[in-house]
């Protein structure tokens, strides 16, 4: 039946299809890479200052300078994931894969709650706990139903196993193409496109290693392994990742220490910084042009903050919600000359109330109670 068969007959599916192949590499090796590289300075949610929120020293943690000590595990998953997509029918049968895709998944799921807690406004540690550990197992099945749904829509059908698949991906690539002419601006999709992929990173590999791991378990077969071999395997595992939890924490206690302790950008103030320097009297200071008046006001800022915590606070939730959108809009010199001169009124009523103060506190110094003064006389 075979030989005399029609040579045009599908075939059957292959265990791991090559757009699957794709997807899996892509999100299984590319897209780690990228994301940890994008944090080698600064994990972006992470946080700037010490903004007094619970989830702050995990926001370091993503950091190439504090999270270091997951990159062993990191890469001994991807290279876990690279077998079994390469070789899937042997890979399933090995140890060290199966504990690699495991590996993946717990980092996955580790790096998806951290993003979760980080973007969250912690007002409520409990709600925000359960939703960094429910939507990334959410967004994971969510993509393995719809990639299923789409296999008895799509994938498995015969007219797709045959020149379906070239007609479909064709059309895609057709309709894509004519997007880009008819749009404007052609780079503005796909911009859009890179910055899901990115912001989902984290949900997309571990959707991959949920698939690569079940892949496994179906198509596993027992190994000879001997039992003292596998549970060493698994001690080991459990205690490098635990080690790797306490070096990260450790870390990012240390970086947390070094930030500011409010916001180190004084929004408005420092747009005004970059009108024309003869009438701001800035100063190029470490890249950044500061004019008298912001230091000034980041002064004024930090005696508020030392004296007074709670309405600095207060002062600066208000300021971060208005000061970046004024901010945005003054983009030329002139803008930024007008924004100065504004500023004007508030410099010397700054500047007033700076001068009372220190008078006061000098006053209170000199001030001496009658205790004192009578101790003083004996």
């Amino acid at each position: 039946m075979l030989e005399y068969g029609r040579p045009d007959a599908p075939t059957a599916r292959a265990v791991l299809p090559l757009a699957e192949r794709i997807f899996h590499f892509g999100t299984a090796i590319v897209l780690p890479v990228v994301c940890f590289l994008i944090s080698i300075k600064q994990y972006p949610p992470g946080p700037e200052w010490k903004r007094e929120k619970w989830s702050d020293y995990l926001g370091m943690i993503p950091t190439a300078s504090v999270g270091w000590s997951f990159y062993p595990l990191l890469a001994f998953s991807m290279l876990a994931a690279l077998e079994t997509i390469l070789q899937p029918l042997k890979a399933v049968a090995r140890l060290h894969v199966r504990v690699g895709l495991f590996t993946g998944i717990v980092l996955a799921y580790q790096y998806s709650f951290i993003q979760i807690v980080s973007l969250s406004d912690a007002k409520n540690v409990a709600f925000d706990t359960l939703l960094g550990l429910a939507l990334p197992g959410v967004f994971a099945v969510v993509m393995l139903l719809a990639h299923q749904l789409a296999g008895l829509i799509i994938w498995n059908r015969r007219w797709y196993r045959g020149k379906g698949k070239w007609i479909l991906w064709g059309s895609i690539g057709g309709l894509i193409g004519l997007s880009m002419l008819v749009s404007r601006n052609a780079a503005g999709p796909f911009a859009v496109a890179l910055f899901a992929i990115v912001f989902f990173a984290p949900g997309l590999t571990l959707t991959t290693f949920v698939a690569l791991s079940t892949l496994v378990w179906r198509h596993g077969q027992s190994t000879d392994t001997p039992a003292w071999v596998v549970f060493a395997a698994w001690v080991g595992w459990i205690a490098t990742f635990g080690a790797a939890w306490r070096r990260s924490y450790v870390e990012a206690v240390a970086a947390y220490q070094l930030l500011p302790p409010s916001n180190p950008r004084c929004y408005i103030a420092t747009a005004a910084s970059n009108g024309h320097h003869r009438l701001t009297g800035a100063r190029l200071i470490n890249g950044q042009w500061v004019s008298p008046q912001l230091a000034l006001f980041k002064s004024a800022e930090n005696s508020i903050a030392a004296t007074s915590p709670r309405t600095h606070r207060a002062m600066r939730r208000v300021y971060d919600a208005i000061g970046p959108q004024i901010a945005r809009r003054m983009k030329s010199e002139l803008l930024a000359d007008v924004a100065y001169v504004t500023l004007k009124p508030i410099e010397w009523t700054t500047v007033a109330i700076m001068a009372i103060s220190s008078i006061r506190l000098r006053a209170r110094k000199r001030y001496i109670p009658p205790e004192g003064r009578a101790a003083v006389s004996l």
